[in-house]
């Protein structure tokens, strides 16, 4: 595909579903990563992971959301904040959970 056909597929997505939607967030990601905008891409990543709850039920989605996250770190070269999110990977989702 051309990144004009990919702009308005894009287009068209958003006009059905809200920009903060994972299915519009990840489908925009490609676009932004042709143009070597990973900052643009990477804004809508960070603040979906920062409102989204840590459910079981968007367990699927929040992976696909950090590992585009990680892929943007990378390609950013921003060393610190991929260390920095590889540190809080056991708090932001433990294999277990404790009894309180």
């Amino acid at each position: 595909q051309t990144v004009q056909e990919y702009e308005r597929a894009a287009a068209e997505l958003r006009q059905w579903a809200a920009a903060d939607d994972v299915s519009v967030v990840i489908a925009t990601a490609p676009l932004h990563m042709a143009r070597h905008q990973y900052a643009r891409a990477l804004q809508p990543v960070l603040a979906w992971l920062a409102k989204a709850p840590m459910k079981p039920a968007n367990a699927a989605e929040r992976r696909s959301m950090v590992e585009l996250r990680n892929q943007l770190l990378a390609k950013l070269q921003w060393t610190i904040w991929s260390a920095h999110f590889r540190a809080i990977a056991p708090i932001e989702s433990p294999a277990t959970y404790e009894r309180l």
